[in-house]
């Protein structure tokens, strides 16, 4: 899962699938105090951090 709030953060844990935050969302809550397995910063550092959790 990929998303930028808390919604997207809990649907994920629900599921039991990683979820990879972006910081450059619309959201009240800084997604990073919501503990993503992954933050990124830019579009382009999806495939990197969703290769990091697949090889995990």
């Amino acid at each position: 899962m990929v998303g930028d709030a808390g919604t997207d953060v809990g649907v994920a844990r629900r599921a039991g699938v990683p979820v990879i935050g972006v910081s450059f969302g619309y959201t009240d809550v800084p997604i990073a105090e919501l503990k993503p397995d992954r933050l990124i910063h830019h579009m382009r550092d999806l495939p990197a951090a969703a290769s990091s959790l697949m090889s995990a």
